[in-house]
């Protein structure tokens, strides 16, 4: 039995819990899980919370997602997260597309753990509030109202997943202690360039981009044209998964799940905010025009590795 499980349940406790109370700052959470370790990720740009606001400066509803059809993106996944304004709709997405069940329950996993977050939070959240925690509160409000289940829940079902991509990567991400094995660096690389789970990719970007000491990751470092692109190379292909990531599961447009859970991590939450303004906002130019390269880069491999599939 694969043994990631209580390290992999603690990071996310620790980083929701941040999220809730909007104290994170430079430590972005896409998906409900940390950046690399900091010695790996330099150069953050971490906005401000919003000024605190009045009664009357809270009108403006946060919009709900655009409401569209699943349809298979460029990547070849079905994006589960899209238009999904409700947990019920979350369940509804993941039950009529082609996600793997490891992937499914990976996605309730991390809904529940906003939701459970959010519940335990209502008592600490009485007074003044700024602009961003409004936005974000409104948010998991709605999205939290018909939850149901429990994150042990699912967790307890993914860990019988354990030859799937998501928990192969969460095992060996576990495993690493500021390096990787050459077998499973190996084998993470081929799952961030091959699995159809986002979750397994973004699993495997993190132990790739965070443990680096066994030697940097290979991919794109053809990519920086100076110096500065050089030393921002490891931020980069981190950020430049996360986009990937975001393009294989949805939820990233304004109004969506991730793109609030980012913008809450940085206090930067307004109305239709996405994760690419959250992104262009934090992040430094020379490390968010590279990962929009090695972002681009991606999905060629991506897309040549399954052409390569299909013909073989």
């Amino acid at each position: 039995m694969v043994t990631y499980g209580t390290v992999w349940m603690n990071r996310l406790e620790v980083t929701v819990a941040a999220v809730v109370s909007l104290s994170i700052l430079g430590a972005a959470c896409w998906w409900l899980s940390d950046r690399p370790p900091a010695s790996a990720v330099t150069g953050s740009r971490p906005a401000p919370d919003g000024a605190g606001l009045s009664g009357s400066d809270l009108a403006t509803p946060i919009p709900a997602p655009a409401s569209l059809p699943q349809q298979t993106t460029r990547l070849g996944t079905q994006p589960s997260w899209q238009g999904v304004a409700t947990f019920g709709q979350l369940q509804k997405n993941l039950a009529s597309g082609t996600s793997s069940r490891a992937q499914q329950l990976y996605d309730l996993k991390t809904a529940s753990q906003l939701c459970e977050g959010y519940q335990s939070s209502l008592s600490d959240t009485a007074g003044k509030q700024s602009a961003s925690t409004v936005q974000y509160e409104r948010f998991a409000a709605r999205f939290c109202k018909d939850f149901h289940g429990s994150v042990m829940q699912f967790e307890s079902q993914l860990l019988d997943e354990e030859t799937s991509d998501v928990v192969v990567a969460a095992a060996i991400l576990d495993g690493a202690n500021g390096s990787i094995a050459p077998g499973e660096r190996a084998q993470a690389e081929s799952i961030f360039l091959n699995s159809s789970d986002p979750a397994a990719v973004q699993l495997a970007a993190m132990a790739l981009a965070g443990n680096q000491r066994s030697g940097a990751w290979g991919f794109g470092k053809d990519l920086p044209a100076n110096s500065q692109e050089r030393a921002a190379l490891v931020n980069a292909q981190w950020l430049a998964s996360r986009m990937l990531v975001c393009e294989m599961s949805g939820g990233c447009g304004p109004g969506g799940f991730f793109s609030v859970v980012e913008c809450a991590s940085y206090g930067t939450c307004k109305p239709g905010i996405s994760a690419l303004d959250v992104w262009r906002s934090v992040e430094p130019p020379t490390t968010y025009d590279l990962a929009q390269r090695l972002y681009n880069r991606a999905v060629q491999e991506r897309a040549a590795s399954r052409k390569g599939g299909s013909s073989g």
